[in-house]
């Protein structure tokens, strides 16, 4: 017996329901990085002792980057009336979020540039992952 193929609209909120946690789980796996990678450098080797936070970072990012590369919408109104999906950004949110990503990498490669060539991918990574959390920053909605 062949297996029925799924309506549209349940592909549609598979695709939200999906997105949606996605979208979830990079802000919850950020903000404990952030806390980790603070009580790591309070108390050293607290964290690292027990848990390899480069993987930990490598999942941030990759969940970032699903993140962004999925837009949960949720066809809300904006304050003309017109439907408009979550991740609508302005020109102006866009041009803010790529200046505080350019801005972040260049500052990190200042401050890392004794170590090499890995300044370099330190510099890139903390600036996308700035530019992630600014585009979730404009994006906030309560």
């Amino acid at each position: 017996m062949p297996t029925p193929e799924l309506p549209i609209n349940n592909k549609k909120l598979i695709y939200q329901l999906l997105s949606g946690v996605i979208d979830r789980f990079f802000i919850v796996a950020v903000i404990t990085y952030f806390f980790l990678f603070l009580v790591d450098t309070i108390w050293l080797g607290f964290v690292s002792a027990n848990l390899n936070l480069t993987l930990f970072l490598f999942v941030v990012i990759i969940s970032g980057v699903i993140s962004s590369l999925l837009p949960f919408r949720d066809n809300t109104l904006d304050s003309a009336g017109d439907a408009r999906g979550r991740n609508s950004v302005s020109k102006n949110g866009i041009w803010w979020v790529v200046v505080l990503g350019l801005l972040v990498s260049v500052v990190l490669f200042w401050i890392t540039k004794q170590i090499g060539q890995n300044a370099i991918i330190v510099a890139l990574a903390g600036g996308f992952i700035a530019a992630i959390l600014a585009k979730l920053f404009i994006l906030w909605e309560d």
